[in-house]
């Protein structure tokens, strides 16, 4: 003779009990607290695993936010630089212009 928790009130009855002594819940005959007990664990197992995914979304978002914001820098450095270069070009070519009218 065992003691189990009832499904009502999970006070300590015994497992012989048709019903609960507490609460007077009708304790069915059929429930196996093993595959019971088995279920919650599934159970608790897939949580964890959807929260480890959950997690690595998150990971991942802010890993690609984080890329996205060095190629904006990279792509604004190239444009300034390119910047740069067409400028000087300008005053080597408006130079050389100067130097062959004198």
């Amino acid at each position: 003779m065992a003691l189990i928790n009832c499904p009502e009130c999970n006070n300590n009855i015994s497992d012989s009990s048709d019903q609960c002594v507490h609460c007077g819940y009708k304790i069915p005959k059929n429930i196996d607290y093993k595959i019971f007990q088995k279920n919650i664990i599934i159970i608790a197992i897939i949580f964890v695993l959807i929260s480890i995914i959950i997690y690595c979304s998150f990971k991942v978002a802010s890993a690609m936010d984080d890329l996205n914001e060095a190629t904006s820098i990279s792509t604004d450095s190239a444009e300034e630089l390119n910047e740069s270069i067409s400028e000087a070009s300008k005053i080597i070519v408006e130079g050389n212009k100067k130097k062959g009218s004198d």
